[in-house]
């Protein structure tokens, strides 16, 4: 099942696509991507946190028109920086590489991972919650997008990044419960080196809360992503689908 988006956010999101034809900026995949295929609308299995909704929307910056068909995936950890399949990993030290497989997986979950297909506007939606942070880092989703052939092939990866979040939003929900309480202290977008290595222009999510009535029901996180569908992306390579751990 797929979000309904209302006419007026469906006029948002052109405008905004019209004003943003331009590359993405990728970003390195990190170590906990995996190739799980989890093709699906709700990513949380359970997972506690603020509820909160993803629309992704996919533009041709070679057209400045939306992709239809291509598989978006995204990965993040849950509210107190654990990733699944790796959530033995403490997130209170920080990891010693950012490679893909470079860190064993030490379990089977599936917690926050999920890929849908863009429909004809180019949006792919999510529901999951609020990520947390770990060490190192600050808050931030995963995302790559593949193009898949005649076959099925999943192996071309055409853009990898990362999408982060508004200060005002991570700084008011890290002080909630079920993300309170951490050892280290929470890095900013400004502190953390992947974004700044974007000199500011780091992929920031539009994001608002969605109220029914006069309570918070959940967070609305909305982006544009421009992408070349016929590059190949450095940094997952189809050699990266034959690791052990992917």
């Amino acid at each position: 099942m797929e979000t309904v988006i209302d006419a007026e956010r469906s006029h948002e999101l052109e405008k905004t696509r019209a004003a943003m034809c331009v590359f993405s900026p990728e970003q390195i995949a990190g170590p906990y991507f995996r190739n799980d295929r989890l093709h699906r609308y709700d990513i949380t299995e359970g997972a506690e946190g603020v509820p909160m909704e993803l629309i992704l929307s996919i533009v041709n910056v070679k057209t400045c028109e939306p992709i239809e068909g291509l598989l978006v995936d995204i990965w993040h950890c849950n509210a107190q920086g654990r990733y699944s399949g790796w959530s033995e990993v403490d997130p209170d030290k920080e990891a010693l590489s950012g490679e893909i497989g470079s860190i064993p997986r030490t379990d089977e979950d599936s917690y926050l991972r999920g890929c849908g297909f863009t429909n004809v506007l180019g949006n792919c939606s999510f529901r999951s919650v609020f990520p947390g942070f770990y060490a190192g880092r600050s808050i931030h989703v995963h995302v790559a997008v593949r193009k898949l052939d005649e076959h099925n092939n999943d192996r071309h990866v055409a853009y990898v990044g990362q999408l982060y979040v508004p200060e005002s939003i991570s700084s008011h929900i890290s002080e909630l419960p079920g993300y309170a309480g951490r050892k280290i202290t929470r890095l900013t977008n400004e502190q953390d080196e992947i974004y700044s290595e974007m000199h500011g222009f780091g992929t920031l999510m539009d994001m608002e809360w969605i109220y029914r009535g006069t309570a918070q029901e959940r967070l609305l996180g909305t982006v544009v992503i421009g992408v070349d569908p016929d590059a190949l992306s450095a940094h997952i390579t189809p050699e990266d689908f034959y690791k052990d751990t992917v």
